[in-house]
């Protein structure tokens, strides 16, 4: 039995004046089995960003295709507020064919501050102790077969020294796209279990789609255990 539970908290300004798209939010990743709560900052614009003395790192795409090619950005920054426990992935279930660019900004900022500005009523702040880049990114393709299917997937990966541990967070996190938002699953990783909620992201909610919605969950876990055998 999958005992999550997940819950959003999100604000959408739009312009009056404009048709300028900025969604600011917090997405909650739970467990209910453990008790353990954790949070998962986000900001979804349509306005390419000012990227000045920033440093990007591409799994997917490049730096023309971020600004030139993209239509809306997404940013995710994971932040660890449970207790003597340390983060190693957050899985995103986004179809390949929507992602445009995905990777990382290296350098140490918080969406909190500018030029992101995140910071909205409500949000669980924290005195961050420090700031973590991933140690791999990568995609998944989607697998579907009789009884059993999994979603596309982007993970990024915070292993090797590079564990996000408790008052920790990650860099801020970045997928591009053509396409607009819809709640998507997010997922992390404690002690083997995954932690859930529900993020904005470019995952649109077709029929065939939504049969696969959440159920990453089962790849993700698998291969997180194999992992920690080797």
């Amino acid at each position: 039995m999958k005992l999550i539970t997940s819950t959003v908290l999100a604000v959408l300004l739009i312009a009056s004046t404009s048709t300028a798209l900025e969604t600011k939010g917090e997405a909650v990743l739970h467990n209910s089995f453990l008790g353990y709560t954790t949070y998962l900052d986000y900001m979804v614009t349509d306005m390419v960003p000012d990227t000045s003395n920033m440093i990007f790192e591409f799994e997917i795409g490049d730096l023309d295709a971020f600004m030139n090619g993209s239509m809306y950005y997404y940013f995710y920054q994971l932040e660890n507020h449970v207790a003597d426990e340390e983060l190693n992935y957050l899985s995103l279930d986004v179809p390949g064919v929507n992602i445009v660019t995905a990777g990382y900004i290296s350098n140490p900022l918080d969406l909190d501050e500018s030029p992101f500005s995140h910071s909205v009523v409500g949000d669980h702040e924290f005195v961050q102790l420090d700031i973590v880049n991933p140690s791999d990114m990568y995609y998944v393709p989607g697998f579907f077969s009789p009884g059993f299917s999994t979603p596309d997937s982007f993970i990024w990966e915070f292993q090797f020294g590079n564990e996000i541990l408790t008052s920790e967070e990650s860099t801020v996190l970045f997928i591009t796209s053509l396409v607009g938002p819809t709640n998507s699953n997010a997922q992390t990783i404690v002690i083997d279990f995954a932690l859930e909620g529900d993020v904005p992201a470019p995952a649109v909610p077709e029929p065939s789609a939504m049969l696969l919605f959440g159920l990453g969950s089962i790849w993700f876990m698998r291969r997180w255990m194999a992992k920690r055998t080797v």
